[in-house]
């Protein structure tokens, strides 16, 4: 089973329990990022614990191919401007959301990843699947998957990487 949680960023967590699972940020230099990812984790933590029983605390998180894997458990965050994605599975999977943004000069990143110009609906769907890709390929695997969604939230773009069924979706705005 997958389930995606979307969550408006609220600058929610617990630095300490955070610490304790030694989850670290300090590699982002932007502290909007990095308070970010430490809401990310907790989401997750909080998620974990409710939905699936599961201390976070009481586990360790261990990586197979690159991929944090839980008790059986596969997950992935992304965040972009004001949301923060989830993707929680029994199976690998991936997720990447991007916020589109009208005043960044796409031309240049179109043309360099994608070997042409794109417009912005085009770009960021592409620039996601691009993204998700990559997270769920990373170096060391070369699974596929069955199932590629996207979805367009407003001013957002998803997608997600995974197998099996059709995934629940939770958000809460």
């Amino acid at each position: 089973m997958t389930s995606v949680y979307l969550f408006v960023n609220k600058y929610q967590y617990n630095l300490e329990i955070l610490q304790q699972l030694k989850i670290h940020a300090h590699h982002y230099l932007n502290i909007d990022k990095r308070f970010t990812s430490y809401t990310g984790w907790w989401y997750l933590y909080n998620i974990l614990l409710k939905d699936y029983k599961i201390n976070l605390l009481e586990q360790d998180i261990t990586y197979e191919r690159n991929k944090p894997y839980i008790n059986g458990i596969y997950f992935n965050i992304s965040n972009s401007a004001e949301l923060i994605a989830i993707v929680i599975s029994d199976q690998e999977c991936s997720i990447d959301i991007e916020y589109v943004d009208y005043k960044r000069n796409i031309d240049l990143i179109s043309q360099r990843l994608f070997n042409e110009v794109l417009n912005n609906e085009l770009f960021y769907q592409k620039w996601t699947i691009f993204e998700a890709n990559i997270k769920y390929h990373s170096r060391e695997s070369k699974t596929t998957f069955t199932w590629k969604e996207h979805y367009q939230q407003s001013s957002y773009y998803l997608t997600l990487c995974y197998n099996g069924k059709k995934p629940r979706l939770h958000h809460d705005f």
